[in-house]
């Protein structure tokens, strides 16, 4: 497999319509995950919040993104997972995909947990250009400002479901309303704006849309740098969730795009 901090910004114009989604991933042919329907296998044993909290985040999450009528892919919760960081940095992981609450987030991801509430990894390969593994790191480090434990319900709803949008493939939207927008500091009811089904739909078509993108091309945008920070991401794309405050504030890392 081949990896590079880069990734494909849709930004298209069709009449009365601007469709402001962009893709995660290392090269414009970026296709997702194979077959119809997704698992995620979680780890919760670390969560310093109720399961009530940790799974009904997740579940929340999980049918909003299947709400989409328009995309020909569905996810689910499966079993829960005993799979570490280091078990999925290291590529060895036998749940794949898998969620993971992380108590030592700031030293496995190299970030502020003061400031990061969640991150999702993913990678692919060439020269088929789909997802094949992928992770997400929800911050439960004890006494952080951003982790579960210190945040609203519904922020973590928010976390969860935005992350998810990433590790399916989706990057940042430019439209204010969108899940996916980088800034959700406003946004307090868990919901989908077209843009964010839009991108699902790009990346997951019905058989019967043709089981290609429903849309154009788009523009590329090139990193300035290579992956780094600490955990061992080395071949793996990451985004973070990150909190200013009061101010939720979702933050691509360690891509940045060009001015």
């Amino acid at each position: 497999m081949g990896f590079s901090a880069f990734f494909l910004e849709k930004l298209l114009v069709i009449p009365h319509l601007v469709i402001a989604f962009t893709l995660g991933g290392t090269d414009p042919l970026i296709i997702g995950w194979e077959g119809k329907t997704l698992t995620f296998a979680v780890n919760h044993t670390s969560c310093g919040v109720s399961d009530e909290v940790v799974f009904g985040a997740i579940d929340a999450s999980i049918a909003l993104w299947n709400s989409v009528p328009t995309s020909g892919i569905k996810l689910a919760r499966g079993a829960t997972s005993t799979a570490s960081t280091a078990d999925v940095f290291a590529g060895v992981a036998t749940d794949n995909p898998v969620i993971i609450c992380d108590p030592a987030f700031s030293t496995t991801t190299g970030m502020d947990a003061n400031f990061v509430a969640g991150v999702g990894y993913f990678a692919y390969g060439t020269p088929s250009y789909r997802i094949v593994r992928c992770f997400l790191l929800l911050n439960a480090e004890p006494g952080a400002k951003a982790a579960m434990a210190s945040l609203p319900v519904e922020l973590v709803n928010v976390v969860a479901a935005h992350e998810l949008g990433h590790v399916l493939g989706l990057g940042h939207s430019g439209n204010v309303n969108a899940l996916m927008y980088y800034d959700a500091s406003d946004k307090e009811e868990l919901r989908l704006a077209q843009d964010d089904a839009d991108g699902l739909s790009y990346l997951y078509p019905r058989a019967e849309l043709g089981g290609s993108p429903v849309f154009g091309c788009g523009t590329t945008f090139t990193g300035n740098g290579p992956p780094t920070g600490g955990g061992g991401l080395a071949g793996f794309l990451s985004t973070a969730f990150l909190i200013f405050g009061a101010w939720l504030v979702c933050r691509r890392r360690p891509t940045r795009e060009s001015t």
